[in-house]
């Protein structure tokens, strides 16, 4: 199972998944900054900054997780598509005949 999740990460380079991935990683860090604005502004008593960064957070929370399912969905069409074509077949042989 490990052997072909392996594999399957080696193919995922090979592709620009990784830059949706990236892309990933900088929504979420976006969330986290916007989150911090909306403690902030409810510190403050600013309640349109709190409103604005609240919701913010909360579209940025959404596209992670959609990022996230698109990235899980491209990376299981890849290892099938390996798969598929015997390319994993003969490493997972090769490294534990137990795991096929």
């Amino acid at each position: 199972m490990l052997d072909k999740a392996g594999d399957g990460v080696d193919s995922f380079r090979e592709t620009d998944c990784l830059r949706v991935v990236g892309d990933s990683i900088m929504i979420r860090q976006s969330q986290d900054t916007f989150g911090t604005f909306a403690r902030s502004g409810k510190a403050v008593g600013e309640k349109a900054l709190a409103t604005l960064s609240d919701d913010c957070e909360g579209a940025h929370a959404t596209m992670v997780r959609e990022f996230n399912e698109f990235v899980a969905e491209l990376f299981v069409a890849r290892v099938h598509a390996h798969s598929r074509q015997g390319h994993l077949t003969a490493r997972v042989r090769q490294r534990s005949p137990a795991c096929e």
